[in-house]
């Protein structure tokens, strides 16, 4: 008896979600937090928790017919500044 309500539940809730599942139910995105809430309502960002993806080394790898072969590499970097005076930023 038990066991099949137990089943009938855990099926229920992998149901697709939409956003006519009611009013309460908040549909979220899937992705982590990268940072925390302070008491003062301001966000901190805590940079071990930002994600970064190592990409393979591409070089001797061949890539079938349809795929372009010079691909232009783009550098990308964070730059970190901190406030002063709450209105000017500093680079670090």
């Amino acid at each position: 008896m038990f066991g099949i309500t137990r089943c009938i539940m855990r099926g229920a809730s992998r149901q697709q979600l939409t956003a006519k599942r009611g009013r309460n139910h908040y549909k979220g995105t899937g992705s982590g937090s990268m940072g925390r809430h302070t008491k003062r309502g301001r966000y901190v960002i805590e940079w071990e928790k930002v994600r970064s993806f190592v990409v393979p080394d591409l070089t001797d790898f061949k890539v079938n017919r349809w795929i372009e072969q010079k691909i232009f590499l783009r550098c990308y970097s964070f730059k970190l500044y901190i406030v002063v005076n709450y209105t000017t930023f500093a680079w670090i």
